[in-house]
């Protein structure tokens, strides 16, 4: 699952295959620092785009979108994009039935919402209840419902 994520995008950490792989940071000079790369190349961004592994004492972070705003003009700025682009898939929306759903307006207003409503509005407040189809649901401990449709 994470490298179908990190996939997603085009620039991400190099790969760790051991010590050689950890370049010297250009903050603070210790070998500590990870480059990004260009996933469709496998080339380095640049010497200084990547992270410091010593965050408290050096904290040196240099991302893509940052290095490329700053170069915009030198001709090496290269789109951001990721690389395939990833098209969620939305579950389909489940409409409760309105039969059951009206039958808790039926149930009344016998919850501390309602009586909350009523006693701040008097009728009024019964009628923006009844207008907004306030109900209260059994199953979850006689809690406020409002429908929406």
């Amino acid at each position: 699952m994470s490298d179908e994520r990190e996939n997603r995008f085009r620039y991400g950490f190099e790969k760790y295959k051991g010590p050689a792989t950890k370049k010297r940071c250009p903050d603070c000079g210790k070998r500590t620092f990870t480059m990004y790369v260009d996933r469709a190349t496998g080339e380095y961004i640049s010497e200084y785009v990547g992270r410091c592994d010593r965050e408290i004492k050096c904290g040196y972070h240099n991302i893509p979108w940052e290095y490329f705003s700053l170069n915009r003009g030198s001709g090496i700025f290269l789109s951001f994009d990721p690389v395939d682009s990833v098209t969620p898939t939305l579950p389909p929306i489940k409409f409760p039935d309105p039969e059951k759903c009206l039958t808790s307006i039926c149930h009344g207003l016998e919850n501390t919402f309602s009586e909350w409503i009523i006693n701040m509005f008097g009728t009024a407040g019964i009628d923006a209840l009844l207008r907004f189809k306030a109900g209260t649901s059994k199953k979850w401990g006689m809690s406020p419902v409002i429908l929406f449709h």
